[in-house]
């Protein structure tokens, strides 16, 4: 089966293009001209300029394709990145299922766990659960996945063969771009000591992308399934990685505080970009709350497992401290069985205070000569 894929360079994307390769398929992927490729580096695919919001592009790419696999979507906390985000996640949706819809192509549609609804208290959410208009309104990431899933929907109502998976928070290696494993980057820099009071449900993102060349084949069109399923708190997530890791374990966030701060961050965010604008009012409604699900329907159709955390937290882990940038890490038997890690800037700063040792050195030798 010859298969497009849309978000094919991002954290799930490339990891989807691994599976449908894997399964004997071949990936054709819709990419943008400034995309960045690292992620699909190794693999045998074809690559295709195109943009979601361009529907010709879209067209051209799956000419020729027996499926199209639609990864991409902008996922962003920031608060001036809504209008972009509500036309890539809806507009860019209804373009590319349009197009299969009408080459009669079977699809494959990425939403969120977020569509499916979050609240107070910790309940187990299912396909049949919905997110309210009320936390629509406070989240708008999860209304823009309903809004796209709307589309879906409609599409399959009128005959088209297309189907949504709902994947959790996704962890695990190969998050080059800092998607959904960003706040396990801040954590690891020390830019994030704290953790808010609500709950999600994870995926590893590897275990969530070998569903799809699943889902390509004999599932029913306008059917649902999460893929999640590992339910903890943040707290328990924030706990796992001290653990893992081998860091300070992080302090609970009050409610109060982060509605506080998520406001300044918010009139800060009006006027200019700053390091905390992914603190938003958005994100600290989503996170005071549950999001916990059931992915008992992925699991019989599928044979999906969600996994479990502290595996899923050092693969996660391991991971960042091997690549990157502003981590320098040795892997290791330290601290609880974790990661013993120095900052990149920190060792600079000692590697400068020698070098100026060693100046004066020089110095001092060269007059008592």
């Amino acid at each position: 089966m010859k298969v497009l894929v849309t978000g094919a360079t991002g954290f799930l994307g490339s990891w989807v293009v691994r599976a449908l390769l894997r399964a004997g398929d071949r990936a054709r992927v819709l990419v943008r001209r400034t995309s960045q490729l690292d992620t699909l580096a190794g693999l045998a695919v074809e690559t295709m300029e195109g943009d979601v919001l361009d529907r010709p592009s879209i067209a051209r790419a799956a000419r020729g394709v027996d499926a199209v696999v639609h990864v991409a979507g902008l996922v962003s906390l920031r608060r001036r990145d809504r209008a972009l985000q509500r036309r890539v996640n809806v507009e860019g949706t209804a373009n590319v299922l349009g197009v299969a819809a009408a080459g009669g192509l079977r699809a494959i549609h990425t939403s969120s766990i977020g569509a499916v609804g979050f609240s107070d208290q910790a309940i187990l959410r299912d396909e049949s659960s919905r997110l309210s208009l009320q936390m629509g309104a406070q989240y708008a990431y999860a209304a823009t996945k309903l809004a796209s899933e709307e589309i879906a929907f409609a599409l399959a109502a009128k005959g088209a063969d297309v189907v949504v998976l709902n994947p959790g928070l996704l962890l695990g290696p190969g998050d080059r771009h800092l998607s959904s494993t960003r706040f396990v980057h801040h954590y690891l820099r020390g830019e994030a000591p704290f953790c808010p009071r609500g709950g999600t449900s994870l995926g590893d993102v590897r275990l969530v992308a070998e569903v799809y060349p699943r889902a390509l084949r004999a599932t029913p069109a306008g059917e649902r399934y999460i893929l999640a399923g590992i339910n903890c708190t943040y707290r328990e997530i924030f706990d796992g990685l001290a653990r893992v890791s081998g860091r300070r374990r992080a302090w609970l966030l009050p409610t109060l505080v982060a509605q506080w701060w998520a406001l300044a961050s918010d009139a800060a965010g009006l006027f200019v970009q700053h390091p905390f604008d992914e603190f938003s009012l958005g994100t600290v409604a989503y996170c005071t709350r549950f999001n916990y699900c059931d992915s008992t329907k992925a699991a019989r159709a599928f044979g999906y497992q969600p996994g479990e955390l502290l595996p899923l937290l050092k693969a996660t882990v391991e991971d960042h401290l091997a690549r990157s940038g502003d981590v320098v890490a040795r892997v290791g038997e330290t601290g609880r069985n974790g990661v013993e890690a120095k900052s990149a800037p920190a060792i600079a700063a000692r590697q400068r205070r020698h070098a100026r040792v060693q100046r004066r050195k020089a110095v001092d030798q060269t007059a008592r000569k």
